[in-house]
């Protein structure tokens, strides 16, 4: 029957957009943890930084070795410069997961359709089946009241 081979083609298309909007749940997830990596790395780039600079405090009445003063300084800039650009990774990686995040719900909209599509062809198929076995019950019913009424004559 033509309406099966449609529902079947349409259950082949439902499977595909499920693989399809796995993969993106995937690869959404995957962008997901890059950003927690990347948040994770500046939060530890901010820890050294804060460590660096309690270090670096003198007290009343301490000696300050100005080289070593000055070493400690660079290092919290080159701290600070790369905080900055984590921020910037982090920023760019978000931008990124919010495209696959995107794209997985639209993923998951065409699913739902094909997924909708197949369940009214699923319906068609069995009102055409229904309304087949119907009419073969009505012919079988038929021929049964043509012989009845040929053996009653």
């Amino acid at each position: 029957m033509k309406e099966q081979r449609k529902l079947q083609r349409l259950m082949e298309l439902s499977d595909l957009r499920k693989r399809q909007e796995n993969l993106k749940a995937q690869v959404f997830a995957n962008a997901q943890r890059h950003v927690q990596t990347a948040e994770s790395e500046k939060s530890q780039l901010e820890h050294w930084q804060q460590v660096l600079i309690s270090e670096s405090t003198v007290g009343a009445g301490d000696r300050i070795d100005a080289v070593h003063q000055r070493a400690r300084q660079e290092y919290e800039r080159f701290l600070a410069g790369r905080i900055v650009e984590q921020d910037v990774v982090i920023h760019e990686l978000r931008e990124i997961a919010e495209e696959k995040r995107e794209e997985m719900q639209e993923s998951v909209k065409q699913r739902r359709m094909m997924e909708t599509l197949a369940d009214h062809s699923r319906k068609s198929v069995d009102l055409e089946v229904k309304r087949l076995e119907r009419l073969e019950l009505d012919e079988t019913a038929s021929v049964r009241a043509a012989l009845r009424r040929a053996s009653l004559e």
